[in-house]
């Protein structure tokens, strides 16, 4: 798991648009948030949090934070959610 948090970072610092989205209209988050992988997306959002857009939503009309509660990964959930209180919204 630790190598795909590392392959998220280096994409993040090499200039990917994290808020690019899917053909389900999802973002990095959103997948990240949806599959369980907590080590990634907290290595997301350490490394390029303020880039984020919190408010995208997917073709379910769920936010990041929304899909990955509805697919049982509350921790996910709670990362997004004490991360994006700390990110003001642009």
């Amino acid at each position: 798991m630790q190598d795909r948090a590392e392959t998220a970072v280096c994409l993040l610092q090499a200039g990917a648009n994290p808020n690019i989205t899917n053909e389900d209209g999802r973002t990095a988050l959103h997948e990240a948030g949806v599959r369980g992988f907590i080590e990634t997306l907290e290595a997301m959002l350490e490394s390029g949090g303020a880039h984020f857009d919190f408010w995208v939503e997917d073709k379910d009309n769920c936010t990041a934070f929304e899909a990955s509660r509805r697919a049982g990964h509350g921790l996910c959930a709670t990362v997004r959610t004490t991360h994006a209180a700390r990110t003001p919204r642009f």
